[in-house]
This record gives C-alpha cells, sequence and structure tokens, in this order.
C-alpha cells in the first residue's frame, strides 16, 4: 500500500520557534538531552490533541524540524470509496483536491494546524520536564541513601557482602516486572486522562496496583521458601548463604507494599503529581532508613537490623499513597 504526503501549495507550517527555544532552553539550565524530551513531548501532544478529537486513534504524527523551526501536525487517513469513520477515512475525491496522484487503498497524511500549536507546544515541553524531573531527582538521593545503608552492611563483613548481594540478584526478578507496571500505569492513566476518561483511568489503576501487588507476592513467597536453595546460583559459602536467607526472609514477604508504593507512584505520575512521590521517596526510602539503620544498628548490633529497615520504608510510604490516592478528585484530573 502506498504512503502519501499532502503537499499544498501554502503549508502555512505551524510556528516552532517557541517550541524549539523552550527545548534549547531547558537543555541549557537542565542538561537534559533533546532527543529524550522530543519523545516525551511528543507523546503528551498526541495524548492532549487525541482528548479533544475522538476517533484519530494511533493515525496522528508529528514532524519536528529543529533545522526549519517547525512543527507540524498530520492526521493519516486511508482513502476509501465509502467512507464510515471520517476521523481515519477519506473519499478518493476528497484526496485527489489536495493530492492529485491519489489512489484507492493509499495511505494519506492530512496536515492538521491547530490554533497556536507551536505555543501549545511550548508550554508543553516545559510541562513535561518538569514532571520528569523530580523523577531523576528521586532516584539519585535513593542511590545515596543506599550507598550508606550498605555501608552498614560491610561492617558484617565479606560474607555478609556476598549474602547480600547475591538476594539482590534474586530480587530483581520481581523488581522488574513491579518497575513495569509502575510505568505502564503511568502512561495507561495519563492518556486516559487526556482522554477525559477519568473513570476509566481510576478502574485500571486499581486494577494495575492490585495486579502488581500480587504478582510481586508470589515471587517473594516463592524467594522466602526457596531462598537458601536460589543462593547458591550465585554463592556456594555457607556463611554467605546464612546471611543472604536472613536478609530474604526479612524482605520477601513484604514485596506486596514494594509493588504498591512504586505502582502508586507510576499511578501519581501519571496525574501529573510528580513531585508527591518524590518527596514521599525521599523522605520514606532515604532519610528515614537511612536514620533508622543508623541508629537502629547501634541498639540491636545484628544483621537483621539492617535488612528490617527496607519493610519498614516500603510500610510508610505505602501508607502516604493510599491516603493520597483514596483523596484524589479523578474527575479535577482531567
Amino acid at each position: 500500500m502506498a504512503k502519501r504526503t499532502t503537499k499544498p501549495a501554502n503549508s502555512n507550517e505551524l510556528d516552532g520557534k517557541e517550541f524549539f527555544a523552550a527545548i534549547a532552553q531547558i537543555e541549557q539550565e537542565k542538561g537534559i538531552k533533546p532527543g529524550y524530551m522530543m519523545e516525551k513531548i511528543t507523546q503528551a501532544l498526541l495524548s492532549a490533541y487525541r482528548r479533544d478529537h475522538e476517533g484519530v486513534g494511533d493515525n496522528l504524527v508529528i514532524d519536528a524540524d529543529p533545522d526549519t523551526c517547525t512543527v507540524r501536525l498530520f492526521l493519516k487517513k486511508d482513502i476509501v470509496e465509502e467512507v464510515d469513520n471520517p476521523a481515519t477515512e477519506i473519499s478518493l475525491e476528497e484526496a485527489r483536491l489536495v493530492l492529485p496522484q491519489a489512489q484507492l487503498g493509499d495511505v494519506v497524511r492530512m496536515e492538521i494546524k491547530p490554533k497556536n500549536f507551536g505555543r501549545v507546544a511550548a508550554q508543553t515541553a516545559r510541562q513535561v520536564i518538569v514532571q520528569g524531573l523530580p523523577t531523576g531527582l528521586q532516584n539519585s538521593v535513593i542511590s545515596i541513601g543506599n550507598l550508606v545503608v550498605q555501608s552498614n552492611i560491610n561492617t558484617f563483613g565479606a560474607f555478609a557482602i556476598s549474602g547480600q548481594g547475591a538476594f539482590a540478584k534474586l530480587e530483581g526478578i520481581a523488581f522488574l516486572p513491579i518497575m513495569s507496571m509502575s510505568m505502564a500505569l503511568s502512561t495507561f492513566v495519563s492518556q486516559n486522562l487526556g482522554a477525559g476518561r477519568a473513570d476509566r483511568a481510576k478502574k485500571g489503576s486499581a486494577i494495575g496496583l492490585a495486579f502488581g501487588m500480587v504478582m510481586a507476592e508470589l515471587v517473594g513467597i516463592c524467594l522466602f521458601i526457596w531462598v537458601p536453595i536460589l543462593l547458591r546460583i550465585f554463592v556456594d559459602v555457607p556463611e554467605a548463604i546464612e546471611f543472604g536467607t536472613i536478609h530474604g526472609r526479612t524482605v520477601a514477604l513484604f514485596f506486596f507494599l514494594l509493588a504498591f508504593s512504586n505502582c502508586a507512584t507510576g499511578v501519581l505520575r501519571g496525574v501529573g503529581k510528580s513531585i508527591v512521590p518524590m518527596f514521599t521517596m525521599l523522605i520514606c526510602w532515604c532519610g528515614i532508613r537511612v536514620l533508622y539503620v543508623t541508629i537502629a544498628i547501634r541498639i540491636i548490633p545484628v544483621f537483621r537490623t539492617i535488612s528490617s529497615a527496607y519493610p519498614l520504608t516500603w510500610t510508610l510510604s505505602s501508607i502516604i499513597f493510599i491516603v493520597f490516592l483514596l483523596r484524589m478528585d479523578w474527575d479535577a484530573r482531567v
């Protein structure tokens, strides 16, 4: 099937100077690569347009050319004999008004010129980055907090380091699907709110949260039962396996809380509240975790004390997220 693009004599391409100026400014101030920003901004723009134009589906395309500073929006339409869906189909007669060589079965790209699209694109660029920056800051600070926790683990010697490190590899079995669900929920929620479907976003969030928790807990139960055997994949020293088992059996049954916190983070980012998970994670997973380990290890100087910091802080962050989710006005987010 041929794919053609309409080329009217006077295309009046949308002025994207503000759009690219915003990206350049953000790159200079924040050091964020333009390619990353373009991907996120394009997704947001398409979602915003779909919200106001039902039926266009995935037929929207954005062409952003930094050389000419233009941002153009196209809608792909199938050329058919009889039009059933005007949003995605066009008759041969109409298509030939703008593309004389068009044929039945071709896909033609019709340029759309929303009012003030360049300005909207620039504003969207800033909004996307404002929401994305807290995530990067959050991950960086949490990593620093984990270094402090790791330094306390190191005081128990090489076997503790080896055992905990081996379990961390097993923990990835639960962590990867949790993060995948978190990212999926963020996209799902933002797209449905953009389309004006607050009810669907709310219901999908509940299902996603439940599914993520169940999936993580099943993995946690399996690890709790078989952790001494599974650790032998990575270490074969009995002392290291003992430390890994202590850590694993302290945290594994609480993976549902880890899943809830991460998935709730995805939901809140999807509704545009990225500041909430950022501060929650910084306070609970960094501040309180470091404070607890630093103090508790001096009172109860056993390895399990360090391991218990994880379910403790997962519990605290989950409680905060539950409060925010229950009080959220979904209709106001549309």
